[in-house]
């Protein structure tokens, strides 16, 4: 299945709702947290999505039920082998599932208690890759962020502190299988795992216990689609590559041409893709805004995105999302600044869940904005931010995640 069409929204392949095989898990690892490659000069692996610091903050489980080739049981993926380990016995449930749990310390011995929003959004790309993978072998895939935190830390041998499950990602309809059949093996979380009693404090005051609490936050939740619905026309230069080789040509880059422009068709997909929700129980938990600086035949501005286009609500500068991006050169130089701010209302600032399923849905934005990105024949950096410095550049006073789109220099 092409890539442009899984961006557009269209998850449903041409053997939707047919058994998974070992082929189709092991694809679907593959795209979203396998290894592609690794760097001749550093010798720093490539991982199939971005990451802030190269940390990857995350490790992927496969709660493994009626998946031909695979007996049923818990599985511990191993990315360097591409290979899983068997941790814990076959856990109660219909569908199989994926369970990405963050790993705080490998992002904040770097970024101090911030790196917790690096764990919501590398879990969040994570989840798009598995979202479009699975959906590319014919497979329906949704996104579950409400669940009882006890019971799958302990479907996946999670330690306290230092290991936190994140999000389910259910391999076809039904109850997917997360309530452990038995205990489960500890794994290895590398050398120099230590706990950050804040970070550990921001994540428990979110956890949900037990079925009952997990279908309030579901019905708090319920209804909350968005008011816009992107359109996502594909444009032509999008081509129609296959996710493998967009995920493969996928990269980074801190060095972009703060000369060129990019057509307002492509940016209008890019904001489009982004704008998308996860599909699963969150509804819609961000919005866009656009910081343009080189996009064809829109003045530098500010925009959002509305039905007839993107509507310009203020001016700024490159210097103003320079500093805003905390002085890091593609803020300055990209012909697009794309912002993902929280959706209107106080949910996200009010409720620990509901911020923690905010930054994964910024994340899942932030895996799509680089597969577009890819498909365009464009580059981008995800980038950190000043929030203090939002009111004055972008009209809003929060966000949860940034990037920048342009062409490599």
């Amino acid at each position: 299945m092409a890539a442009a069409t899984l961006l557009s929204g269209d998850v449903v392949g041409p053997a939707a709702g047919r058994t998974p095989s070992i082929g189709d898990v092991s694809v679907t690892l593959a795209r979203c947290a396998g290894v592609k490659g690794r760097s001749a000069r550093s010798g720093e692996l490539f991982r199939a999505v971005s990451s802030a610091g190269n940390r990857h903050p995350y490790e992927v489980y496969v709660s493994a039920r009626g998946v031909d080739g695979l007996p049923d049981g818990v599985w511990h993926y191993d990315p360097r082998a591409h290979a899983v380990t068997l941790i814990g016995p076959p856990a109660v449930g219909e569908v199989t599932a994926l369970v990405i749990s963050g790993v705080p310390w490998r992002s904040c011995w770097r970024y101090s208690e911030r790196g917790y929003r690096h764990v919501g959004w590398d879990c969040g790309t994570v989840t798009a890759h598995a979202v479009l993978a699975a959906a590319a072998q014919g497979l329906p895939a949704r996104v579950e962020t409400a669940f009882d935190d006890a019971a799958v830390r302990a479907l996946i041998g999670a330690r306290d502190g230092a290991e936190f499950p994140m999000v389910l990602v259910p391999l076809g309809d039904g109850t997917p299988a997360v309530a452990a059949g038995g205990e489960a093996a500890q794994g290895d979380l590398g050398a120099g795992a230590e706990e950050f009693p804040l970070v550990v404090a921001v994540h428990e005051a979110g956890n949900l216990r037990g079925a009952a609490e997990v279908a309030q936050w579901r019905r708090t939740r319920a209804g909350r689609d968005p008011a816009l619905r992107p359109t996502a026309q594909v444009p032509a230069e999008a081509g129609d590559e296959p996710l493998e080789l967009l995920v493969s040509r996928r990269r980074s880059t801190r060095r972009l041409d703060d000369a060129a422009v990019i057509p307002p068709a492509a940016a209008r997909w890019i904001v489009d893709v982004a704008s998308a929700a996860m599909p699963g129980d969150a509804g819609t938990l961000h919005e866009v805004r656009v910081v343009a600086h080189g996009v064809e035949g829109l003045d530098p501005g500010v925009y959002r995105p509305t039905a007839d286009g993107l509507e310009r609500t203020a001016s700024t500068s490159r210097e103003a999302t320079f500093r805003t991006c905390l002085d890091q050169a593609p803020g300055r130089d990209a012909a697009a600044v794309l912002f993902l701010t929280p959706a209107p209302g106080p949910a996200v600032a009010s409720d620990p869940r509901t911020y923690r399923a905010a930054l994964l849905a910024a994340g899942y934005a932030l895996g799509r904005i680089y597969l577009a990105v890819t498909a365009l024949r464009l580059d981008c950096s995800g980038l950190t931010f000043v929030d203090s410095e939002l009111p004055a550049t972008i009209g809003v006073q929060d966000a949860l995640a940034v990037i920048a789109v342009g062409v490599r220099r």
